[in-house]
């Protein structure tokens, strides 16, 4: 009994162990089920990714960002348009855009500066071409061919109060017309300039010269153009120049270039200080803005010298000026009403009745004297800053106010 009972009990071990291993491989199976069949699930995985990139070229989007760069550009010069139609647009523009539309508007922008000058010229052009025949000759400026009205208008003599010795020099106003343009100096012969002149040419002026006291001229016997009694630069005007140093100068010239420079006509500075306008002065008719233009007496000579008359502006100056310290007329010229007392080419006459109508000098007269223009640097009283302002002037005086400014036919 004992051996029938231990073989069962063997066969029911042999049973369990089958049993075991039969669960052993149904969870194996199990495991192989669930645990293989996902690794394959990964699988897939790796083909997204390629599928992905795959996708990206479908993102054909890439082809339309090279679009876009072209897109930008067509919208600067439209605006913000629809991308679509810039394009068109925006490819005809460039040459278009140097071609004229746009640049059309740009060149009219330049064209209003030139109305900048002050007043309109006669010629209708405020910029002066201008030219130097030789290193230290005047730089020129050409004058257009026109027609004015010289003298003082009616009624002007009395609105500045001018003295009654004075009164009818510059009267009656006539009409004077240039064929022809001609050339004026842009400023007033330099101590430079006449200084070069007169190291080339070994010249060398008398000692002397006239300096005003009060309301006399008092003569200075070491005075002279390098120390005319006041401090100046090398660009200040040459004063205490007579007629015949100032002949000697222009001799110069002509030698130096072969053409014949001289002294303007007063027909000529008068045309060309009015620089086409026919107000009392070139900027106006108010005497305030003086100091926006010119050298006269002011507040800053009154400061250092003294005194009570002063034209109610400040310039800055005390004696004379830098040629072209101050804004030119119309015509492109500077000091044309202040800074010097300047000569010119004709012979004295008391009034215009009888004068030249196109604007040339006029030569019968009294010859020993010269009209003489402008203010100079103490010149207090508005009526002598006057385009039409003229007074006599004697042919051999050194002053020390009084310079000089050249002049030249052209073909």
């Amino acid at each position: 009994m004992d051996e029938p009972s231990s073989l069962k009990r063997k066969m029911a071990g042999i049973f369990g162990a089958a049993a075991a291993v039969a669960l052993v491989i149904l969870a194996g199976l199990l495991a192989w089920h669930f645990w293989l069949r996902p690794p394959q699930a990964p699988a897939p995985h790796p083909a997204p990714v390629t599928a992905r990139p795959a996708t990206p070229p479908q993102p054909a989007p890439a082809a339309p960002a090279p679009a876009k760069p072209a897109g930008p550009p067509i919208t600067i010069p439209p605006a913000p348009e629809p991308k679509p139609a810039p394009p068109p647009t925006a490819i005809p523009p460039p040459p278009a855009a140097s071609a004229a539309p746009q640049p059309a508007p740009a060149a009219e922008a330049p064209q209003p500066p030139p109305p900048t000058p002050p007043k309109q010229t006669a010629s209708g052009s405020g910029r002066p071409k201008t030219f130097r025949d030789c290193l230290n000759c005047p730089e020129m400026a050409v004058i257009p061919a026109g027609r004015f009205a010289m003298g003082a208008p009616a009624g002007e003599n009395e609105r500045f109060q001018v003295p009654a010795t004075e009164a009818g020099r510059d009267e009656p106003s006539h009409r004077v017309t240039f064929a022809k343009p001609f050339a004026l100096a842009k400023i007033d012969v330099t101590r430079a300039e006449f200084a070069a002149f007169a190291g080339a040419a070994s010249y060398q002026p008398q000692p002397g010269c006239l300096t005003p006291s009060g309301a006399t001229w008092v003569p200075q016997p070491q005075a002279g153009w390098e120390d005319p009694g006041y401090p100046q630069t090398a660009d200040d005007p040459a004063v205490c120049l007579s007629e015949q140093d100032i002949d000697f100068y222009l001799a110069w010239l002509h030698r130096q270039t072969g053409k014949d420079y001289r002294l303007p006509s007063e027909a000529e500075w008068e045309y060309a200080a009015r620089g086409g306008t026919t107000t009392a002065f070139y900027w106006g008719d108010d005497d305030a803005e003086a100091c926006t233009y010119e050298n006269v007496g002011d507040e800053s000579r009154r400061e250092k010298y003294g005194g009570t008359a002063a034209l109610p502006c400040r310039d800055g100056f005390a004696d004379t000026a830098p040629g072209g310290s101050f804004k030119p007329n119309p015509f492109g010229l500077y000091d044309m009403l202040g800074n010097v007392f300047v000569v010119t080419a004709d012979c004295w006459n008391e009034t215009y009745a009888g004068a030249p109508d196109d604007g040339s000098a006029w030569m019968s007269g009294d010859c020993t004297r010269h009209p003489a223009r402008k203010a100079d640097f103490g010149t207090a009283r508005a009526s002598m800053l006057r385009a039409a302002n003229r007074f006599p002037e004697g042919t051999l005086a050194r002053r020390n106010r009084f310079g000089f400014r050249v002049a030249l036919s052209l073909p």
